[in-house]
């Protein structure tokens, strides 16, 4: 019994270790994908970044 719950520390500690690497990256991700939503919401599409639309003949 005590080897399993060694097993799940050891896998605990290397789970947190894994996650204190990803999660910042993660809500940074986050918090521009939130920026650009926001901003796109305020001001319209970038015009540099937006495709022109192409009228009849």
């Amino acid at each position: 019994m005590l080897q399993i719950a060694s097993y799940f520390f050891v896998i605990g500690i290397i789970w947190f270790v894994v996650d204190a690497f990803l999660i910042p990256g993660l809500v940074r991700a986050r918090q521009d994908e939130v920026r650009r939503r926001i901003a796109f919401e305020m001001l319209g599409p970038d015009p540099r970044t937006s495709v022109p639309s192409v009228g009849p003949g």
